[in-house]
């Protein structure tokens, strides 16, 4: 399945050859939040996903205004709403995998740092570019 990518800019430098490569999907909103238009969009993605894959899935789901059922039957993913109040206890993997994901990355970005100092004795991050930062999101 690829990375869901929200961005605030249609188009950044040197994202078009990412984009041609693959591997994730690009959407944009001004506030870089996911949108009941890109949830939807998402959920169409993965009941695809799911679909060539010959499976059925589960997604486990929380009350943001964005979550919203579709309107067309889902084929192959089931939907199941988190009571209010009960994320905390219900999702206890997601305080892990986010803060794995974080070290990940923070390792790339440091390393990025490193490397810019090295070369031009300069470590400014206004430098770097989204393209950059989706090509460590992608290799974590």
């Amino acid at each position: 399945m690829p990375l869901l990518i929200i961005h605030r800019f249609q188009n950044s430098r040197g994202m078009e050859q990412m984009r041609a490569a693959g591997g994730f999907r690009w959407h944009l909103n001004s506030s870089a939040w996911i949108n009941t238009d890109i949830w939807f969009c998402f959920l169409r993605d993965l009941d695809g996903y799911l679909a060539a894959r010959g499976e059925r899935g589960i997604l486990i789901y929380d009350g943001f205004s964005a979550h919203k059922m579709p309107d067309q039957p889902l084929s192959h993913l089931d939907m199941q709403l988190i009571p209010p109040n009960c994320t905390a206890h219900v999702q206890p993997m997601d305080a892990g995998i986010i803060a794995s994901f974080k070290v990940h990355y923070k390792h790339l970005f440091l390393d990025h740092l490193l490397k810019m100092y090295c070369d031009t004795k300069e470590c400014d991050i206004r430098r770097i570019r989204v393209v950059d930062a989706v090509r460590w999101v992608l290799t974590v």
